[in-house]
């Protein structure tokens, strides 16, 4: 996707707009992992989402994202759960690069 956005030669009229809210989106989504409210598919999505954002160099404001996704996870890290199967820690892996927290 981010490579037909160049290939279109696409401009945002507003890249403030779109960061601001791909931040909020990307936080609420991480509130859903929180709160165990979430799936395999829609933890992908967003790791999908960050990584095009990522491309096409626009960085969203996910400080407070950040925040709650190294809570959720501290309970890994601390050796307190593990994953239920390798597709939940692959992706959840993938999120913690694109998010930049420490897993």
């Amino acid at each position: 996707m981010a490579g037909d956005l160049k290939n279109w030669k696409v401009k945002l009229a507003d890249e403030d707009a779109v960061r601001h809210a791909a931040g909020q989106r990307i936080h609420r989504e991480i509130k859903l992992i929180e709160q165990e409210s979430s799936s395999l598919a829609r933890v992908q999505w967003l790791a999908e989402v960050l990584e095009i954002m990522r491309e096409i160099h626009l960085v969203p404001d996910i400080w407070r994202s950040q925040n709650i996704f190294y809570l959720v996870t501290k309970g890994h890290r601390k050796e307190l759960w593990d994953f239920w199967n390798d597709d939940w820690k692959a992706v959840f892996e993938r999120l913690a690069g694109l998010l930049k927290v420490r897993l």
